[in-house]
């Protein structure tokens, strides 16, 4: 009968024994990609965010004044816009490119 009861419980008093290890992993590589997740969001806060002026974004007025993201005009002297670090005429609402952003990883223009 010990036999038998050894046999039948083992594999369950192994796994009681490893629990706290899969426990300790899987918040490991929860904080983990929280940690990602975070660092992320910071580094698209920190993105610089200026008044647009015509003055300063003579290619973007040459070219159309609109937001390509909402397709919302450029209001000079009200509206924060952010130029992306692939090319200075790329340039977005603030809002909008810190959302893009958030849910993907390249310039809505040219995809760098």
């Amino acid at each position: 009968m010990l036999i038998w009861y050894t046999l039948v419980l083992s594999p369950y008093l192994s796994a009681l024994m490893f629990l706290p290890v899969i426990i300790y992993e899987s918040c490991k590589k929860r904080d983990s990609m929280r940690n990602k997740k975070l660092g992320k969001h910071y580094l698209i806060k920190a993105m610089p965010s200026i008044v647009f002026s015509k003055k300063l974004f003579k290619d973007v007025v040459s070219k159309g004044q609109e937001c390509i993201i909402c397709l919302d005009e450029f209001k000079d002297g009200e509206d924060y816009v952010t130029p992306m670090a692939c090319d200075a005429r790329h340039v977005f609402h603030s809002n909008c490119i810190q959302e893009w952003l958030g849910n993907k990883q390249n310039c809505p223009l040219c995809k760098k």
